[in-house]
């Protein structure tokens, strides 16, 4: 019996978003970090290191929520990726083993590629293998 996985526009569409996850949190951290340090270049305090760790420490909270935030978004999109592409029927290993490659190098900026390159041209109808193992 062949597993058929329907995923229509919708669902891609949604997909397509989640895919953008990882990128737009990590950038959220990297915005708040250059905030954090702005005023500090501005001021040319740079160097004075006791002044740089006190102005991170007073921002830890902030700065670690938003980072464990990315890290589990980019996790979470990578392992459905990797177990989506393994599922997947009529693509060869060696197409496989290069987009899984690409994307555990690239993280967040591979998820996004991946989906306008591979999940948006899917057919609604995908046949599938009924597990990973």
């Amino acid at each position: 019996m062949d597993t058929i996985m329907h995923m229509d526009d919708k669902r891609k569409r949604a997909w397509g978003f989640i895919s953008f996850l990882p990128l737009l949190t990590f950038t959220a951290f990297a915005v708040y970090f250059a905030a954090i340090c702005i005023p500090l270049m501005e001021m040319g305090k740079m160097q004075d290191h006791e002044m740089v760790a006190s102005v991170m420490n007073s921002h830890y909270a902030t700065l670690f929520i938003l980072l464990s935030i990315a890290f589990v978004a980019g996790a979470s999109v990578l392992i459905y990726f990797m177990v989506h592409l393994a599922r997947i029927r009529d693509m060869n290993a060696g197409n496989k083993l290069r987009w899984m490659i690409f994307m555990f190098i690239l993280g967040g900026i591979a998820f996004p590629i991946f989906w306008y390159r591979e999940i948006r041209n899917e057919p609604e109808y995908l046949p599938i293998y009924p597990d990973i193992a």
